[in-house]
C-alpha cells in the first residue's frame, strides 16, 4: 500500500522473487483499501515432485515444516515422479496439497528441492 514494493511488472516480480503470491497480495490490498473486485480466474497451478527423489515430507498445516514436524514421507521415486495440484501456498516455497495417504498437508518446494511449480 505504501509503495515499497514498486508498481506494475516490477511489483510483481519483486513479490515473486520473494515467495509471495501477487495475486493473494493484490487481493489484500484490494480489501483493505475498499475495492471489490471480482475473483480471478486463474488457472490452476500444480507442483510435481522429481522422479529421482526417494522421500519428500510431508508436514502438518498447523506445524512449521522443518525437519522434525513431518507427519510422513512421499515416495517420488516409487512412481516416476509424482504430481499435485497446489490448493494453499500459506508461506514462500510451501505449498499445500492433497494426498492419498497424509491428507491435507503442506510440503516445502524451495529452489534446491528439484519441485516444479506451474
Amino acid at each position: 500500500i505504501n509503495g515499497k514494493w514498486g508498481n506494475g511488472d516490477t511489483r510483481k516480480q519483486k513479490l515473486k522473487a520473494a515467495g509471495y503470491d501477487y495475486n493473494a497480495v493484490q487481493a489484500k490490498v484490494n480489501e483493505l483499501c475498499g475495492i471489490k473486485s471480482e475473483p480471478a480466474t486463474s488457472k490452476k497451478q500444480t507442483v510435481t515432485l522429481p522422479k529421482t527423489v526417494k522421500e519428500w515430507r510431508v508436514y502438518p498445516l498447523d506445524k512449521v515444516p522443518v525437519v522434525g514436524n513431518e507427519c510422513g514421507k512421499l515416495a517420488p521415486v516409487k512412481f516416476g515422479g509424482l504430481t499435485y495440484e497446489v490448493i494453499g501456498r500459506p508461506k514462500a516455497n510451501v505449498v499445500t496439497i492433497q494426498t492419498r495417504d497424509f491428507g491435507t498437508v503442506n510440503i516445502y518446494v524451495g529452489p534446491d528441492t528439484g519441485a516444479v511449480v506451474k
